[in-house]
């Protein structure tokens, strides 16, 4: 916001969106504890039929607040008063690219002047990393680390035990003409599907 010089103060909120991609968010597994032992018998064994009602009464109150990939978006749209679209996708490597391929489409049916567009994600949270770890998924290799991170190679290796996020300001040519922004590059096209390869497992292309 402050590289694009948008000035906050003087622009209809209304026609600042905001589309970001976001990983799915776990929380450690002692945060199910208490709630998975109030479901126990004495004998130690897990009864389905209790979690209803014995073990969510163990759950914090406010545990999925935490954990919804649409909080970055949130928090970003009320530091920025956006009050325009908001969006949220959670697609791994490809959300940056979608979210910017969607932040497009909403500024070419006019539905907004300008918007905020990024990513944001980590693989360093201990259970994202076992669940990395366990799917055979690390990809990083320290004897050639410049083959480590391919994600949009079709010999990919996997992925890299690593966080990052980054954020553009996206807007109409005229919008952002008319208020003297200094242009970095332009959009002309973008597209996504979703296909499946020999085996079944579903990939995601740019």
């Amino acid at each position: 916001l402050n590289d694009s010089g948008i000035d906050l103060a003087n622009i209809d909120h209304r026609r600042l969106g905001v589309e970001f991609g976001a990983n799915l968010m776990f929380f450690m597994p002692d945060g199910m504890s208490d709630p998975c032992r109030a479901c126990e018998t004495a004998e130690g064994e897990f009864q389905f039929r209790e979690w209803g009602t014995t073990g969510l009464a163990k759950m914090e109150p406010l545990w999925l607040l935490k954990y919804l990939p649409n909080m970055p978006a949130c928090h970003i749209a009320i530091h920025a008063d956006a009050q325009g679209p908001s969006n949220s996708l959670t697609m791994d490597e490809v959300s940056g690219n979608v979210a910017i391929i969607e932040a497009l489409s909403v500024l070419r049916r006019g539905a907004a002047d300008a918007m905020i567009v990024g990513t944001t994600g980590t693989r360093i949270h201990p259970t994202k990393s076992i669940h990395a770890i366990q799917w055979d998924q690390v990809g990083y290799d320290p004897e050639n680390p410049g083959l480590s991170c391919k994600p949009f190679d079709t010999n990919r290796g996997g992925q890299v035990v690593g966080e990052g996020a980054a954020s553009l300001i996206l807007e109409n040519p005229e919008y952002a003409a008319a208020r003297g922004a200094k242009i970095h590059g332009r959009i002309l096209a973008g597209a996504s599907s979703s296909v499946t390869d020999s085996d079944g497992k579903p990939l995601l292309k740019q």
